[in-house]
This record gives C-alpha cells, structure tokens and sequence, in this order.
C-alpha cells in the first residue's frame, strides 16, 4: 500500500488535533511551552534515586544477558539421533 497525498493530509489533521487538545491542557494547568523546556536541577534525593534505578537496570541487562547465553543451544540434532530405534551404548 502506497502512501498517499490524502493519507498524509489525515496525519496532518490527526497531528493539528492533538495539538490543540495539549494546548487546552498546558492551558488549564496554567502552563506554557516554555515552562516545560526549562530544567531545573534535581535535588540529592532525586540523583540518588535515578542512579539506583540506572544501577538496577544495568543488573537486570547483565541478568538477561547470561540467561539468553544459557539458552542459547545448538539447533542442530541432538548425537546419536541418527537412526529411528536405535539405541547407542
């Protein structure tokens, strides 16, 4: 399926009304555009917190990583399968 001209004016209609509903919310929390853009320095709790969380998402990664490692077995027949009824000693 090809993208088309009028497949690309419904994003465009799409995108123009879910602008105009953030607006309306940024508008009833009495906020602007501007307002989110700005950064403000998180407090020693905040980092503390942020870096437990990175901490424990580099463990899980490391955990995933070993786990898929063990997982990972030859697709190839398992010996000694050759022959349908017979038993290797």
């Amino acid at each position: 399926m090809a993208f088309t001209e009028k497949d690309m004016q419904a994003q465009e209609e799409q995108l123009n009304a879910l602008n105009q509903k953030f607006d309306a919310q940024l508008k009833g929390m009495g906020l602007t555009e501007d307002d989110l853009k700005q950064q403000e320095a998180m407090t020693p709790e905040v980092e503390a917190l942020v870096a437990k969380a990175k901490e424990e998402a580099k463990r899980a990664g490391e955990a995933r990583k070993a786990q898929a490692s063990l997982d990972n077995r030859p697709s190839g027949k398992a010996p000694g399968a050759g022959r349908r009824g017979v038993v290797r000693l």
